[in-house]
């Protein structure tokens, strides 16, 4: 393409951090694709996986305007081409700058992925269609496939306006549970945004309270490795427009609920909400930290309380907005084309009753064929 220009890198310095903090200033991104998000992925998460970096910086005119944060993922005997950080991020992109328009995007876009080598399969997932309320211009015809959806609560001015947007019911069971509970003990709101501001116990806390919650919910349990409880300990906010705002509630200085969330301009990220089970189920200690964190995000004059990926019942009480996410995966090599037909089969098999039938019927003879033997 003329006057475009291409930069590779496949480590973190600090001419890639100049770069990505140049075009991320003058575009619409989630805190998902800071530069402080995917550099503590990779240096927590990335650098103990067998991937590589694939960052990709486009220069026009001497000027960056835009970045596809890619790595290469090595799966068995497949290379899959994916965003950074695609198993903690709640929204996959490409960081482009506002001026563009969607038809350049594409065009851009389409000339990256050309100069692009050794990947079998592209996989792009959870991609939003909205980024802070406005069109994801990433989003276009090849990717259409529809992933899932997410919540948001478009947060009012006042806090005593909360009350139209929240279920009546859940809203006057919280506002009662928590004159239960400060009646009961002497209740704490607590909430720092530097992580060694806090005792390690308080992360451990974190982390217990979230592996009891997946265990009794039969959840996959993502804290079972190491490298993932790291991540959520070890992050760290270099630059003041992504903050990590980690909380807790306590009663009688025990801690009873925490958060691990993240702030990006006008945006409160609700992303691992914890809480502490037994005696204090009766309390619905989640919901009155919940309760807790948007009437602070109110009060510190944020827009958004984004509840991101997920569906679950509870996110539709509190929620007065939602998008889709879109999920795309393109076939590459040969190799993996074998694969896409073998998927298919499989896929055809299982929902086709006369395949089925036969593979039954040939299990069956198979069986009373041995069993002839046996005899």
């Amino acid at each position: 393409m003329k006057n475009i220009k291409i930069l590779e890198y496949n480590a973190f310095n600090s001419s890639l951090e100049s770069y990505w903090n140049k075009i991320a200033n003058f575009s619409n991104h989630s805190c998902f694709q800071s530069y402080d998000w995917c550099f503590n992925w990779y240096i927590n998460v990335g650098i103990n996986r067998d991937i590589d970096l694939k960052i990709i910086v486009v220069i026009e005119n001497d000027r960056p305007i835009m970045l596809l944060p890619f790595v290469i993922e090595k799966s068995l005997f497949l290379k899959k081409l994916k965003f950074i950080s695609y198993d903690l991020a709640d929204y996959t992109n490409i960081i482009y700058l506002d001026t563009l328009s969607q038809k350049k995007i594409s065009s851009v876009f389409d000339f990256c992925i050309g100069s692009i080598n050794g990947f079998d399969i592209l996989i792009f997932d959870k991609v939003p269609s909205l980024i802070n309320l406005k069109k994801n211009l990433f989003i276009n015809s090849f990717i259409k496939k529809k992933r899932g959806v997410s919540y948001q609560m478009l947060l009012p001015n006042n806090k005593d306006d909360l009350s139209k947007i929240i279920k009546k019911k859940v809203f006057s069971d919280t506002k009662r549970q928590i004159r239960r509970l400060r009646n009961d003990y002497n209740v704490k709101f607590n909430f720092v945004s530097n992580l060694h501001d806090i005792d390690t116990s308080l992360l451990d806390e974190f982390i217990n309270q979230k592996r009891a919650r997946f265990n009794s919910t039969g959840a996959k349990d993502i804290f079972n490795d190491i490298i993932i409880q790291n991540f959520y300990k070890n992050y760290y906010a270099k630059f003041s427009n992504v903050n990590l705002h980690f909380s807790w509630l306590t009663a009688n200085n025990e801690v009873i609920a925490t958060h691990w969330g993240v702030t990006k301009d006008d945006c409160f990220y609700f992303l691992v909400p914890t809480f502490s089970s037994s005696k204090w189920n009766k309390y619905s200690p989640g919901k009155i930290l919940l309760q807790n964190l948007l009437e602070w995000s109110i009060d510190n004059n944020f827009s958004v309380f984004d509840f991101t990926i997920g569906a679950e019942n509870y996110k539709k009480v509190y929620c007065n907005s939602k998008f889709e996410l879109f999920h795309f995966v393109k076939f590459v090599s040969f190799k993996s084309h074998l694969l896409w037909l073998y998927y298919k089969f499989v896929d055809f098999a299982y929902n086709s009753n006369k395949v089925k039938s036969y593979i039954i019927f040939l299990i069956q003879t198979k069986n009373k064929l041995i069993n002839g033997f046996k005899k």
